[in-house]
């Protein structure tokens, strides 16, 4: 399953999605009572972070 940007964290405020996430976890939690595995891949880490870095004088692109 892939995760955007805009469902970890709310573009307009960048705050976390709190409740959106409950909910994700809640549908793994299911899944692994299930047997499955899951794999998350997320850019939304990056974009929540990022806010928190606009000091830095270089970019985080490397």
């Amino acid at each position: 399953m892939k995760i955007g940007s805009s469902l970890i964290g709310d573009p307009e405020t960048g705050e976390i999605r709190g409740p959106w996430l409950e909910t994700l976890i809640e549908d793994v939690v299911r899944f692994f009572a299930r047997g499955q595995q899951v794999i998350i891949v997320t850019s939304g880490a990056v974009a929540v972070g990022s806010s928190h870095f606009n000091h830095l004088e270089r970019s985080l692109r490397g």
